[in-house]
Order: C-alpha cells, then structure tokens, then sequence
C-alpha cells in the first residue's frame, strides 16, 4: 500500500511540535515517491537464527560454514516474505508487540496521541511498501529499520532513550516501546492498624474472669468498665504488620513474601487486664477471705484433701 500527496485521508495526522511534524512530512514525501505496487513485491524482514536443520532436509551452506567457523550459535540468514504477507504479520503479532509499535510511533510523532490499532497498521502497510522498494532496487532494508530512522529524525533520540514511570518501578523506552523492571529485588511495607476486640468476645473474657476469680457473672456496670479499658488499651498499643515481599527482576511480579506482626493485645493480655480489674475490688478481697475461710473449715472437718 503506497501513500501518495492525492490521498491524503491515508497520512499520519502530524503532531503540534516542528520536529514531529518535519518527521512525518518526510515520511509522507518519502513513501509517496514509493513505485510498488501494493501487495506486490519482496519485503526484507532483517535477519534471523539460522535453525540447525531444516526438517528432514540438510541445513543450507551458510549455517555449515558457521558451524566450520565456530559460530554456530551465531550463524543468521536474510529473512524476506511477500509484501503480502509482511502486511500480515501486523495481525500475528502479540499485543505487546502491537502496543509497543504503536508507542513507537505516537513517540516520533507519526501519529497523533489519541491514535489506535486501524492507524498503525495503516503506517505499517507503508513501511512494508518502501522496504519491498528498497528490496527491488538492492537494499536490504527492513520495515523496522525505516521507522526507526524517522524516530531518530523526529526525537533525537536513541534505543538508550529510557523514561521511569510514576511508581519508579518501570522504564520505557521511548524509541522502541519496550518497558523493563527496574523495582528491587525485595521491598518492605509497613501497615498499622488498631484491632477492636468486637463486643461479644469482649464479655466472654470478662465473664469468665468473673467466675473463675468471684464465683458469679460481671454485672452491666462491671461489662463497660472492662470493655472501655480494653478498648483504651488497644488504641494505645496498634498492630505493626511489615510484609517483606520478593520480586521477580526480570518480569517484576511477586514471588513470595513474608510477615512479621508486633503490637497489639494479645488473648492473655485481654485475661490478664479483666483480672487486674477485679482484683482491685474490695469485693475480691472479701471473697477470697471467704473462700480460704472455708477452704480452712472444711479441712478442718473433713480433713485436708488426699
């Protein structure tokens, strides 16, 4: 597909700033100037891995002259496809790919920021007519290799081009639209939190003190004295929980973690602040008197139990 100065509803629409537009203004004169035919034609696709064996079939001269040379890991051959297919491959590429592609040329300014996927393919199809020209008339140049020379002209810039995000935890090149970790290994938060012990728990703990340490049930004042005690002293001792969480380098996703909790009021604390309270009547005093009382009585009596 060739654009020319007659169509111009198939153009880029050019960006505000000089740069991007002088850019896409010499893409568009360079592609219009394009002779193939759409469709038509043989599109260099840059080099590929030279595989070890074709099939069943023997691998060609070139990966057996690496292989006499000790490159074989390195060994690549020149990859060309129709201009058909090449326009194809928009569609075979994954999502990411399409994204970054599409990146690369809102970063240039080959298409405006609020671009989508129908104007990318449209400037793809372009650049697989220029490179089957180029193939045609000698030049092994690749659809990837001319818009990368317009991004250069347009920006400045080059494939060390990098910009952090908000979190600082991910950079994207602003050339190629590759985005890479660049977070730590391990990371650390820190999460306070004041746990309320919920009310009914709260009167099982005191009702149980109360008939362990009295011998009878708490009455309704002597339930608000502990629940407001307990929640005093649960505001002023808080839950520290830090989660220590391991991330993957290369992918940036969590691995595993770990956390450690300090603070708070434990089940024994909440015991130990019901006893404290009841022990500070005088009420508890008297009925310890009494039980000892009876407790000496009875051995008395009875004798000391066995």
């Amino acid at each position: 597909m060739s654009l020319s100065k007659d169509s111009p509803s198939s153009s880029p629409s050019p960006s505000a700033t000089t740069g991007e537009s002088d850019a896409l203004s010499a893409l568009t004169n360079l592609l219009a100037s394009s002779t193939t035919t759409t469709g038509s034609g043989k599109v260099f696709m840059g080099l590929r891995p030279i595989p070890p064996r074709y099939g069943p079939y023997a691998p060609p001269a070139s990966y057996a002259a690496a292989v006499a040379a000790g490159k074989a890991q390195t060994a690549k051959r020149k990859d060309y496809m129709s201009a058909t297919d090449a326009y194809g491959e928009y569609d075979r590429w994954t999502s990411k790919k399409q994204e970054d592609f599409l990146a690369k040329l809102k970063v240039s300014g080959l298409v405006q920021s609020d671009a989508g996927p129908i104007e990318a393919y449209k400037i793809w199809e372009a650049l697989v007519d220029e490179s089957a020209r180029k193939v045609s008339n000698g030049q092994d140049v690749s659809p990837f290799d001319i818009l990368g020379s317009y991004v250069n002209q347009a920006g400045g810039m080059s494939k060390g081009s990098w910009t952090k995000d908000a979190s600082g935890k991910w950079e994207t090149n602003v050339v190629t639209g590759e985005r890479r970790y660049i977070g730590p290994k391990f990371a650390t938060t820190t999460d306070t939190r004041v746990d309320y012990t919920d009310p009914a728990t709260a009167r099982a703990i005191a009702t149980k003190m109360f008939q362990d340490l009295m011998g009878r049930d708490p009455g309704q004042g002597e339930l608000a004295n502990f629940g407001s005690a307990l929640s005093t002293a649960e505001a002023t001792n808080p839950t520290t929980a830090s989660t220590t969480t391991q991330y993957n380098t290369t992918t940036g996703e969590a691995v595993g973690s770990n956390t450690v909790s300090r603070g708070g009021v434990t089940e024994a604390g909440k015991e130990q602040l019901a006893s404290d309270q009841i022990k500070g009547k005088k009420e508890y005093g008297a009925t310890q008197a009494a039980t000892t009382y009876m407790n000496a009585l009875e051995n008395a009596v009875y004798g000391a139990p066995g």
